[in-house]
């Protein structure tokens, strides 16, 4: 969407837009098929602040109420908080919607000389879950991490769960390195069981705002993904 955005002082900022949203969006409570294909006028509306270590928005979207038979609207409300003291890093975000569908989460690091430590807990209409990491720098430009998470399904009782353990080098001053093993397994009745996946990448940055980067993954059902990318910034 196209944004128009105003700055008011002190940190605060509005904006706002109108876009074409959900065109693909289907339900048998459609007016028609063709209203879900053509999606349906939405307004989007921001209001941000940035200053003294913190910033917070709130963001709100509401649709003209011609998805859905009776004409009702549909709405979207998410706020998004973070802040920094150091040493510690506080991410926060809470949304909502017309469906009742409210999801919260919470994230607290605290970095030290060579470690950094993260936590956070995450709660939804439908289930909850928990996460934690540590990261250490054990020379110049090699860093490991190491992380799970667990997720908890209450409407349909599963449980899902992932570690993951990863490290980066930068082998030159414009080439990094980066690897990671990692295992996921859940269970929910469609679950494929206990899942073991690497990654292999390579960053390059060798100035100029030009940036490139490849990977490969694959896991132990025989899938792969191979990805590259390329960037330039221009001033």
């Amino acid at each position: 969407m196209i944004q128009v955005v105003s700055n008011l002082g002190n940190g605060i900022s509005v904006g706002g837009a109108l876009e074409n949203l959900g065109g693909k969006y289907a339900t048998a409570g459609n007016v028609a098929a063709t209203a879900a294909t053509a999606g349906v006028l939405t307004g989007v509306g921001v209001l941000a602040y940035a200053g003294d270590n913190i910033t917070a928005h709130v963001s709100v979207a509401v649709d003209d109420g011609s998805i859905v038979a009776g004409g009702k609207n549909s709405w979207k409300v998410h706020a998004g908080f973070t802040g920094s003291w150091d040493p510690i890093k506080v991410v926060a975000a809470i949304s909502d919607d017309d469906m009742s569908y409210l999801n919260g989460l919470l994230s607290v690091a605290a970095t030290f000389d060579m470690f950094t430590l993260a936590a956070s807990g995450e709660f939804a209409s439908d289930g909850w879950g928990a996460g934690g990491s540590v990261s250490a720098t054990v020379t110049d430009g090699v860093t490991i991490n190491l992380g799970g998470r667990w997720w908890a399904n209450t409407v349909v009782p599963y449980d899902v769960w992932q570690v993951e353990a990863g490290v980066s080098a930068a082998v030159t001053e414009t080439i990094t390195l980066t690897g990671l093993v990692g295992a996921t397994d859940s269970t929910a009745p469609t679950s494929a069981g206990l899942v073991f996946y690497g990654q292999a990448g390579l960053a390059w940055a060798p100035g100029g705002g030009f940036t490139a980067g490849t990977s490969l993954k694959v896991n132990s059902l025989g899938g792969y993904k191979a990805t590259f990318t390329a960037a330039k910034s221009i001033k």
